[in-house]
């Protein structure tokens, strides 16, 4: 009896035209109805949200803010789950954005031509990076992508032209059309062999680019068919061999020498993680002429006749 009073109130208030939100626990059957359409706006700082009765949504940031933005895990006592599609569309004052881990999807074009964003994070409970999410994002030199993702959506960091380097997790499957296009900075992206799939131009326009993965995988063909320099992960490069071909001698040194003046120029940026892996001989955390001068003085030391490794020669 009780639920048919309560089904019945329900078509009563839509025939009437009202919003019937839920109805929960008035009867033994603990009948629960929900219109997921109902929210409350509510604005709180430079951030708007749609409140519903279980979870909020970022929908829009005020185009005037600038510097960092927080945005909070609950608002009204309700978790902040979502950030909307363009939320921070053309937000360009806006410098990072702090994104806290209860945030489960980042919709499309979010971040779309936030020019000057240089710092934000993905958090862990984001599986897919959907399309043009960092869209023209020109001043962010860096994201880390969390295990949880399993796909880069199309155009998801086109044009982030300040990018050196990117490292795929594992978890990663697919990588999707233009997903890096003019990344013109990008030195240097690591591509698992869980990624299987890799879209049109997802690299294009990268010139500087060396992609690291492995032999037979998609990393592999992409780089075979659009001429990029590739590197086997399976074979470990040793210390002060920066063109990894086995060998220590002048070409290292070259090498080494023209990375330390690039990075030097103004606005060079800094080496890789794997760049410093190999070229930081001495273990000063930097590359410069120091590190190029003894990888000669040990190529001029075997060139003479001597045998020690190069680690063993670097402890004399």
């Amino acid at each position: 009896m009780k639920k048919t009073k309560i089904i019945a109130a329900a078509l009563a208030s839509v025939i009437a035209g009202t919003s019937f939100i839920y109805v929960k626990e008035y009867s033994s059957d603990n009948v629960i109805a929900a219109d997921v359409s109902s929210y409350e706006e509510y604005t709180e700082g430079d951030l708007e949200y749609k409140v519903y009765a279980y979870y909020a949504s970022v929908s829009r940031c005020n185009k005037e803010a600038a510097g960092e933005i927080i945005i909070p895990e609950e608002i009204k006592g309700v978790p902040v789950i979502e950030i909307g599609a363009e939320c921070f569309r053309e937000c360009k004052g806006i410098t990072s954005v702090v994104i806290p881990d209860s945030i489960k999807t980042i919709g499309q074009n979010a971040f779309w031509l936030c020019f000057h964003l240089n710092s934000v994070n993905i958090p862990k409970n984001i599986t897919v990076i959907e399309a043009g999410v960092f869209n023209s994002c020109t001043s962010l030199k860096s994201v880390t992508i969390p295990n949880s993702v399993t796909a880069i959506g199309s155009t998801a960091f086109m044009g982030c032209d300040s990018f050196i380097s990117v490292d795929i997790p594992d978890s990663v499957a697919s990588i999707g059309e233009e997903a890096f296009l003019s990344c013109t900075h990008l030195k240097s992206i690591t591509i698992p062999e869980s990624v299987t799939s890799i879209g049109e131009k997802a690299l294009t326009n990268c010139p500087q680019l060396t992609i690291y993965g492995y032999k037979g995988s998609c990393a592999e063909e992409t780089a075979n068919k659009f001429n990029f320099c590739f590197v086997d992960l399976a074979v470990s490069a040793s210390l002060g061999d920066a063109n990894i071909d086995g060998r220590i001698n002048a070409v290292d040194a070259s090498k080494i020498l023209a990375l330390y003046a690039e990075y030097s120029a103004s606005e060079g940026g800094s080496p890789t993680s794997s760049e410093l892996s190999v070229c930081d001989v001495n273990g000063d955390g930097k590359l410069n002429a120091v590190d190029a001068s003894k990888v000669l003085a040990y190529y001029a030391y075997t060139s003479t006749g001597g045998t020690r490794s190069f680690m063993d020669f670097l402890r004399q």
